[in-house]
């Protein structure tokens, strides 16, 4: 056994010392057990508030003019639409003259007139004029395949932007409405802490409490993240054009009463960009085929000649024909026959794949329109009166924290399957606008 003696000052020194500790002790097991839980939601809402200062408020239209402002595939398919216009002009040139010059010294031999001599030879081809205006035809067929490309390029990213802005501006009302969530499973775990103390609740209740608000927290947090990938994505889309912050302005969402009682206008395919590419590729095809059987005709020279030596003058004019006895063009010929097989294949077979597209985004937007109607209309009113009934009988003594706890999470959860269904009915909708060709821009 150790022994230490102490002076009256050093015993004095010890005492405080010990109270001190003793107190500090006691002031942090008063604190709730799950202190750093409670600092989670403040943690989480300070990048929300600091975000808020500065949040910018886009409408949809405004988000698709920045992205198609900086779109760098949309600039090379309108550089792609000013080659075929090159294109265009090469077809229509007339081929250039070829000039022969020549020029000696001319010495008879054993007898005769020395002197200089010279020679002049023009040919002028004459082209095939079947030939001619089947390339200009592929050529102008070209120009219309560029520009149909960049509308089919167009339609996808108005489309896509659309889509985003759609998904941006509901999962902030889903970051809303989790944020809600929290803050009200924080007060019941607050009364339950409050009845634990006094004895009135099992601890098993506020174990169920922080259980559930963990979990709530973690869907917060997971929601956020959402909309922080969805913010990149888009502004990937812009290619860096979007602040670093915003939100959409009203009316880029629609409510679910819109969605409920709206009714699509049928336009069918016809003004499908990707069917008008492969209509023009088709074309292109054609002017092809043409092109290439035009080249079995001969083709023609014009030849003028003049030559002048010492006691003589010549001048004459003639024809230079390539005549196409070995080579009929044939190899050359079957490959646009195969060419334009497949193009007209490939037309075909994708007006049949989207038609089937276009009645699979109709029946997606028919079921997530009913589903917004059965969550709204019915389901949602029905959870919130019985998270109501479940809180006013755990007030009263009638019911337990258990029952207020599902009440709640089966609300929570038709929140969120109704933020889901809007979700897909409008980016549903917007598919079909994107298959009738609604987002392309008319070749002008």
């Amino acid at each position: 056994m150790l022994m230490i003696f102490l002076n009256p000052r050093g015993a004095g020194l010890l005492l405080c010392l010990l109270l001190g500790h003793q107190t500090q002790a006691l002031a942090q097991g008063s604190q709730p057990e799950n202190s750093h839980a409670l600092d989670a939601p403040a943690a989480l809402s300070e990048p929300a508030a600091v975000a808020g200062q500065a949040l910018e408020v886009l409408s949809i239209e405004s988000v698709v003019d920045r992205v198609l402002a900086r779109q760098s595939d949309l600039r090379l398919a309108a550089l792609a639409v000013d080659g075929a216009q090159a294109a265009v002009a090469t077809a229509k040139s007339l081929p250039n003259p070829r000039v022969d010059w020549q020029t000696g010294r001319y010495r008879p031999f054993p007898s005769g007139q020395a002197g200089d001599t010279a020679a002049w030879v023009v040919a002028q081809p004459i082209e095939n004029p079947w030939m001619r205006q089947a390339r200009r035809a592929a050529a102008e067929a070209g120009v219309d395949v560029a520009r149909q490309q960049r509308d089919v390029l167009r339609n996808d990213v108005v489309a896509r932007t659309r889509s985003l802005v759609v998904e941006l501006g509901l999962r902030q009302l889903e970051v809303q409405a989790f944020a809600e969530a929290v803050t009200l499973l924080e007060q019941v775990r607050d009364r339950v802490r409050r009845r634990v103390d006094v004895g009135e609740a099992a601890r098993y209740d506020l174990i169920k409490s922080d259980a559930e608000l963990v979990v709530a927290r973690q869907r917060l947090q997971q929601s956020r993240l959402q909309v922080d990938q969805v913010r990149l994505a888009l502004n990937r889309l812009a290619a860096g054009g979007l602040p670093a912050s915003w939100s959409p302005a009203p009316g880029a969402v629609l409510e679910a009463s819109e969605l409920m009682n709206m009714q699509i206008r049928e336009r069918g395919l016809d003004g499908n960009p990707e069917l008008a590419l492969l209509q023009q590729v088709t074309r292109q095809a054609t002017a092809g085929l043409d092109q290439a059987r035009a080249s079995v005709w001969p083709s023609v020279d014009v030849v003028g000649n003049r030559s002048r030596e010492p006691d003589v003058r010549q001048a004459s004019v003639g024809l230079s024909l390539t005549v196409p006895i070995w080579d009929r063009r044939k190899g050359q010929i079957a490959q646009a026959q195969v060419e334009l097989s497949r193009s007209q294949s490939a037309l075909e077979g994708r007006r049949a794949e989207l038609v089937q597209e276009l009645k699979m985004a109709r029946t997606g937007h028919e079921m997530a329109q009913a589903r917004v109607r059965a969550l709204s209309q019915g389901a949602l009113a029905e959870a919130e009166a019985a998270v109501r009934v479940a809180e006013a009988a755990w007030r009263f003594g009638e019911r337990g924290i258990l029952d207020v706890l599902d009440a709640q999470r089966i609300l929570r959860t038709l929140r969120a399957d109704l933020i889901q269904a809007r979700l897909e009915a409008q980016v549903a909708l917007i598919e079909i606008e994107r298959l009738e060709g609604r987002y392309a821009v008319s070749a002008s």
